[in-house]
């Protein structure tokens, strides 16, 4: 089933929950249908944020040439330690899109080169590997989630029935962001890697609180297990913020591009 007609047969019935009491200046009238996007700030969030950007705007020039880089090792510091890496494999960044277009555009590809991931994935990143497939000969190769799989090994099957030996790079979403299916990332992870294809896990819509397990859960960077870039959204923050995160050895293959 694709993304139209899933929604399509959706009800938003029981979906929405008021935002009263979480985000403080807000009326109990107003309705959060959609956290994906755009992470309602408590108040306290709020305050401190408008805090920040006053004392930036304030110190100009001197902020720009001094004070961020400390202040942002030091954050990198702190979501290192809840990420459960270390600061050096924690690159922080506007939004989930942002990150996971850096390791796709800038993967060291040859013409010919196949890369793995399902219609249902975010369609940024999507249309972002049909751009290096027209860009630089890369073959990308769509699997389709079945909304009722008979088990994890059903989907893990999937993804691995896709590889080839031309297999480069196989994109799996921790959570499907339209149906909130939970993909049994850990079991395709270590599938991947046993055929030797790295993995790019799109964690957009997992909560901060759960990432820390998230992560050992999958054996992922901080237990040095290769091929393994994770992004979560903090829900939050202003707009959107995310993190990359990569096993530091494989960090050196990838190269960011603006």
């Amino acid at each position: 089933m694709d993304k139209r007609t899933f929604l399509k047969s959706m009800t938003m019935a029981g979906l929405t929950w008021p935002l009263s009491g979480r985000c403080g200046p807000l009326s109990g009238s107003l309705l959060s249908e959609w956290v994906g996007r755009f992470g309602d700030q408590p108040e306290e969030v709020l305050e401190a944020f408008i805090s920040r950007v006053k004392e930036v705007n304030y110190q100009g020039a001197y902020y720009m040439r001094t004070v961020q880089f400390e202040r942002k090792k030091a954050m990198a510091a702190r979501l290192a330690e809840i990420a459960g890496c270390s600061a050096e494999e924690l690159i922080i960044t506007r939004n989930t899109t942002e990150s996971l277009d850096m390791v796709i555009s800038g993967y060291p590809w040859q013409t010919g080169d196949e890369a793995i991931m399902a219609q249902q994935d975010y369609g940024a990143m999507l249309n972002m590997f049909r751009q290096v497939g027209r860009r630089y000969g890369v073959v990308p190769k769509l699997v389709s989630v079945p909304n009722h799989p008979a088990s994890d090994e059903e989907l893990v099957s999937l993804y691995a029935d896709a590889i080839t030996p031309r297999t480069r790079l196989l994109m799996v979403s921790h959570l499907i962001n339209i149906t909130g299916q939970i993909i049994p990332v850990r079991m395709i992870c270590d599938m991947a890697h046993a055929r030797g294809v790295e993995v790019m896990v799109d964690g957009a819509h997992r909560l901060l609180k759960h990432y820390k397990i998230y992560t050992v859960a999958i054996d992922a960077p901080e237990a040095g297990v290769q091929g393994c870039r994770i992004t979560p959204n903090l829900f939050t923050l202003p707009e959107e913020l995310d993190v990359l995160v990569g096993a530091l050895k494989e960090m050196g293959a990838t190269l960011p591009t603006a």
